[in-house]
């Protein structure tokens, strides 16, 4: 009699014992199982070789151990056929098996190992990690790997390429970058300035906006100019 309720998907197991040839209404002492002695069905369909064949368990006991793989057992109804091929041993034998539904839990459990299956083995993680470390090494080689004329055309590019907005409005800071201060220089230089005698305006490129302002004054034939502020 099988060892557990057989369930549709799931690998079972169970016992049974072969009629003697010889000495009828007893069982076959170790009996003889060879290929094609046992077949299995799935639902009527055609009867093929099983798998696994049933091995005698215990060794030179009467009883047959019989294991009917998950494949085998992917069905609401299962035979096993068992057919002496010599015919002179022992009987024929025929064990219907009805299956029951996997619970969900049995479902879930199969997923989660065949997803634990697909996990990546240590050799393969490190051949992975290996293959990465080598990847960034050659990434940091090429950018350590400049030149003297490629920093040159950098250079020159910064220089004589890009472009750069001229301050808006506001005072010029006490520390700033050398591509600020140089814009200050050029502002003040291109755009349009005036002096009433008390202020000094600086103006934006549309000539008409104040951006900044120094105050200028004279005492004795000195004058001084302030530092400049922000407009208007």
């Amino acid at each position: 009699m099988p060892n557990a309720p057989p369930t549709s998907g799931v690998e079972y197991i169970f016992y049974t014992v072969l009629p003697s040839v010889a000495s009828p209404g007893t069982f076959q002492v170790n009996p003889t199982l060879a290929a094609g002695d046992v077949k299995v069905s799935t639902d009527g369909g055609a009867f093929g070789n099983i798998a696994s064949l049933p091995t005698v368990t215990p060794a030179a006991g009467r009883q047959v151990k019989v294991t009917v793989s998950a494949s085998e057992m992917t069905g609401d109804s299962i035979s096993v056929l068992f057919i002496d091929a010599a015919g002179n041993e022992w009987s024929p034998a025929f064990i219907p098996i009805q299956t029951v539904a996997a619970p969900a839990t049995a479902v879930a459990l199969a997923t989660a190992q065949t997803a634990i299956n697909d996990l990546p083995t240590n050799a393969e993680l490190a051949t992975a990690l290996g293959t990465a470390d080598d990847a960034v090494l050659v990434a940091i080689a090429a950018l350590n790997n400049l030149s003297a004329a490629a920093v040159n055309a950098e250079v020159v590019d910064a220089l004589a390429t890009d472009t750069y907005a001229e301050p808006g409005q506001g005072a010029p800071a006490a520390t700033a970058a050398i591509a600020t201060k140089l814009n200050w220089l050029y502002k003040w230089t291109r755009n349009k300035k005036d002096n009433d005698g008390t202020t000094t305006k600086y103006y934006a490129d549309d000539a008409s906006t104040v951006d900044q302002k120094q105050a200028t004054s004279e005492a004795a034939g000195t004058v001084t100019k302030g530092e400049i502020a922000s407009g208007p």
